[in-house]
C-alpha cells in the first residue's frame, strides 16, 4: 500500500441493518470513498485480511461479534485503520470502552448524512496529516542516519588507505589522512550532540539557570571570538549597542550558544567582502496578552535573499526534508531549531526575514521581566 493520498480512500461499513448499511455505503461512495460492506463482525474480520482499509465504520449491536470485539480485532490486525463506532445506544460506558480500544470517533444514530460525511472526512483528514508527519519523521531520521554513515565511510576509507600503505615510508604522508579523520569525527560529534540537545529541549528536559546578564557586555564578547574568521573573509562587521540596555535574567551560557549559532550561520552565508550588522536594543512586544518590555538582538547579513517558502521553515528541524534540499552536510542543520528552543525556553521569540538586496535578518527578543 502506498501513501494515503496515492489512492481512493477505502472505508469498511459494518452494520447488520441492511437498509442503513446500503444508504450509508451509497452516501460515502458519492463522496469519493471506495466502499466495502460487511453485515457482521465475522465478515468484517475476513475482509480485513483481504485488503487494507483506511476507515472502518462499526455498529455496536451485532450478533456473533459485536462492534467492540470487531474494533479490537481490527486494531490488532490492521493498526493503521481508523475505527469509528456508530450505534443507536448513547451509553457513556460503551463510548469509553470504544475509545480505550482505539476508536477515533463515537457516533450515535440517528445521524444525518451531512454530519456523517463531515465526521468521516474529519477522521480521514486527520489520518492523512498523521501519515504525512510519520513520513516526514521517517525521512528525517533516514537523512540523519545517512549523514552519520557518510563520515563513517570516510573514516573507513582513510583507515583502509593507511593499512594498505607501506609503513616504512614515513608518517608525514599520513598527516592529511589523520586530519581528515579528526575533522570527520568532530563533525559526527557535533551532529550527535545537536540531535541529543534538540531532543532534550523538545521534551522540556533542559533546565534554564537564570542569572542577571548584561547583553551590552555578552554580545560584544561573543563577537570577538570570530575576529579572525571575520578578517579572513574580509567582512565588514558593525556592532551597534543602544544605550541603557536593561539587565535580564537569562541562562548566559545558552544565550551565548544562540549568538554563536546565529553568527556562524551569518558567516557561512555571507559572501567574501560582505557585511554584517549586529544590534542590541530595547523594544516591547505582546507577551501573554500584555505589552512587555524586552531586549532585542538582531543579526543582519548581506547574503542572497532566502525565498519565502524556505524562510517559513528556517527554524524547522524538518526543513531539508520538506524543501527537498540538503545543505552543509547537516553538520549545522539543527542549529537554528536549537536556537528557537532556547529562546522559547526563555519565554522569548525568534524570527527571520529576508528581502532581495537587503540580505537576511535573524532577530530574537527576551522579556526583561520573566
Amino acid at each position: 500500500m502506498g501513501t494515503p493520498n496515492e489512492h481512493t480512500p477505502r472505508i469498511l461499513i459494518v452494520d447488520d441493518e441492511k437498509i442503513f448499511r446500503s444508504v450509508t455505503a451509497q452516501t460515502m461512495s458519492e463522496e469519493g470513498f471506495e466502499v466495502t460492506e460487511a453485515a457482521n463482525g465475522t465478515e468484517a474480520m475476513a475482509f480485513i485480511h483481504e485488503q487494507t482499509f483506511n476507515i472502518a465504520l462499526l455498529d455496536i449491536r451485532m450478533e456473533e461479534f459485536d462492534g467492540l470485539e470487531t474494533l479490537k480485532y481490527i486494531r490488532k490486525h490492521s493498526p493503521d485503520t481508523e475505527c469509528m463506532i456508530l450505534t443507536g445506544y448513547a451509553e457513556i460506558g460503551i463510548a469509553l470502552s470504544a475509545m480505550k480500544f482505539g476508536a477515533r470517533e463515537f457516533l450515535t444514530k440517528p445521524i444525518s448524512n451531512e454530519e456523517l460525511i463531515q465526521r468521516v472526512k474529519s477522521v480521514w483528514n486527520a489520518h492523512l496529516a498523521e501519515m504525512r508527519l510519520k513520513d516526514i519523521q521517517t525521512r528525517f531520521n533516514s537523512q540523519i542516519l545517512n549523514d552519520l554513515l557518510t563520515p563513517l565511510n570516510a573514516i573507513k576509507r582513510a583507515v583502509d588507505h593507511i593499512s594498505r600503505s607501506d609503513a616504512r615510508s614515513g608518517q608525514e604522508k599520513y598527516e592529511s589522512v589523520f586530519q581528515t579523520i579528526i575533522t570527520t569525527i568532530g563533525n559526527m560529534e557535533t551532529m550527535l550532540n545537536d540531535m541529543i540537545d534538540l531532543t532534550m529541549y523538545e521534551a522540556d528536559r533542559v533546565g534554564i539557570e537564570r542569572v542577571p546578564t548584561n547583553f551590552d557586555e555578552l554580545v560584544p564578547a561573543v563577537c570577538t571570538q570570530y575576529n579572525s574568521r571575520i578578517a579572513e573573509q574580509k567582512i565588514n562587521l558593525k556592532v551597534d549597542i543602544s544605550p541603557g540596555i536593561s539587565t535580564v535574567e537569562v541562562d548566559p551560557e545558552k544565550i551565548q550558544r544562540v549568538m554563536k549559532h546565529l553568527i556562524e550561520n551569518a558567516l557561512d552565508h555571507t559572501p567574501r567582502g560582505g557585511s554584517m550588522v549586529i544590534q542590541v536594543s530595547p523594544t516591547s512586544q505582546i507577551c501573554n496578552g500584555k505589552m512587555t518590555e524586552c531586549v532585542e538582538v538582531s543579526i543582519t547579513d548581506s547574503r542572497a535573499q532566502i525565498l519565502k517558502g524556505e524562510l517559513l521553515l528556517v527554524f524547522d528541524k524538518y526543513k531539508d526534508v520538506l524543501t527537498h534540499r540538503h545543505t552543509d552536510a547537516s553538520v549545522n542543520g539543527l542549529r537554528l531549531p536549537i536556537c528557537k528552543s532556547i529562546i522559547e525556553a526563555h519565554n522569548g521569540t525568534i524570527s527571520a526575514e529576508s528581502e532581495e538586496g537587503k540580505g537576511c535578518t535573524f532577530t530574537f527578543c527576551i522579556p526583561i521581566e520573566q
